[in-house]
C-alpha cells in the first residue's frame, strides 16, 4: 500500500503546479507517516484510507488542471481544494463516504466558480461590443 501511495503522489505530483504538487505530498506524506498496521482491523483502516489518499489526491490535481484554464480564479479553487484536505484520512467505510460526497462537493464548488469567471468574461465582452457599436 505504502508503495501505491508514493507512487500516485509523485505521478500526479508531476502533472500539477508546485501549490497543488505541495498539497499531493502533504496528503501522501500524512498516509506514509503513520505507524505500521498491527492487525487485521487496522490493515483494513489502511485500505480505507488508501481509497480515500486517491480521491484527495484525484481533487487536488482536478483543481491544478482546472486552476491552469482560470488562473484568475486559481485562489478561489485552492482555497476550495485546502478544505477538502483538512480532515484526517477516513478508518471507516462511513467515513470513505462522506470524503467521496466531500469530494464531489468540491467539484462542484471548482464548477460554480469557473462558472462565474465564464459568465463575467461573458458581461465583459457583451459590454465591450455594445460600447464598440455605439
Amino acid at each position: 500500500m505504502c508503495q501505491s501511495a508514493q507512487s500516485l503522489g509523485l505521478s500526479m505530483g508531476r502533472m500539477c503546479g508546485v501549490e497543488a504538487r505541495e498539497m499531493i505530498h502533504s496528503q501522501t506524506k500524512k498516509f506514509l507517516d503513520q505507524d505500521p498496521p498491527r492487525d487485521d482491523g487496522e490493515v483494513a483502516a489502511r485500505r480505507i484510507q488508501a481509497n480515500a489518499l486517491t480521491e484527495r489526491v484525484a481533487g487536488i490535481a482536478y483543481a491544478s488542471r482546472t486552476s491552469r484554464s482560470y488562473p484568475t480564479a486559481a485562489g478561489d479553487i485552492f482555497d476550495a481544494t485546502r478544505s477538502l484536505c483538512d480532515s484526517e484520512l477516513p478508518t471507516t467505510n462511513e467515513g470513505l463516504n462522506d470524503l467521496f460526497q466531500e469530494s464531489k462537493n468540491h467539484t462542484s464548488t471548482i464548477s460554480t466558480i469557473c462558472f462565474a469567471v465564464r459568465a463575467q468574461r461573458l458581461n465583459e465582452n457583451l459590454v465591450c461590443r455594445l460600447e464598440t457599436s455605439l
